[in-house]
């Protein structure tokens, strides 16, 4: 359906509220529309369609919620426990950056990368960078890295410095701080941030604090 239509997914705006928090009609009403809509649900994920779904659907496709804002300990946040999860991160606009895009594109940590690096995908507003080119260029060149290798990242394995996908064509490597990853057999690996291939020295590539790979069967 994908290749088909080019449509890779669907918004799904209040998802709960317009199926399961109804309370303008009889219960049993709600429960109905709800039966309804998670076998319509099923059928859109087994046509290869992702669905952002707004409204806290929780294990729904990839839920999508507001109301996210920072721990008061930002060191303590967690993104491997953000799964497949897609905070709202909007409503900001001003010249200066937000205390939650100075976060998301700190230097050190880059909290942003290592979302999606989890498959968290927040939809995010630009208006919280105001106008710092720096910390945007951040936040795109995540995004390019992310979009680089999206395909592969089926099933994850958390590393000691960083986040390593798996699928059957291939997989993935976040790296969050420099750190040595054996290839798998008859795989090339590349560096997409870098845009260039890393030649292994004793089955072993380096890779750098925050440069992503792609690893794919040698042709």
């Amino acid at each position: 359906a994908r290749k088909r239509t080019g449509l890779n997914g669907l918004w799904m705006d209040s998802y709960a509220d317009a199926s399961h928090l109804l309370d303008t009609s009889p219960f049993s009403l709600s429960v109905r529309q709800a039966d309804a809509l998670l076998p319509w649900q099923a059928r859109i994920e087994a046509a290869g369609l992702y669905t952002y779904c707004e409204g806290s659907p929780h294990a729904i496709g990839y839920p999508s919620s507001g109301g996210w804002s920072l721990h008061e300990d930002p060191t303590r946040f967690r993104p491997e426990t953000w799964y497949k999860m897609a905070p709202y991160l909007q409503q900001a606009s001003g010249p200066k950056p937000t205390a939650l895009a100075r976060f998301l594109a700190d230097p050190q940590q880059r909290w942003y990368y290592r979302m999606l690096a989890n498959r968290c995908c927040p939809i995010l507003d630009m208006g919280h960078f105001g106008n710092d080119s720096t910390a945007m260029e951040l936040i795109a060149r995540a995004n390019r890295d992310f979009n680089a290798v999206s395909e592969l990242m089926t099933r994850r394995r958390l590393l000691p410095g960083g986040v390593e996908w798996s699928a059957d064509a291939g997989g993935a490597v976040f790296a969050f701080e420099k750190m040595s990853y054996r290839v798998p057999q008859d795989m090339v690996v590349r560096d997409v941030t870098a845009g260039r291939e890393l030649r292994p020295h004793q089955g072993e590539v380096t890779i750098e604090a925050y440069h992503t790979c792609r690893i794919e069967p040698r042709r």
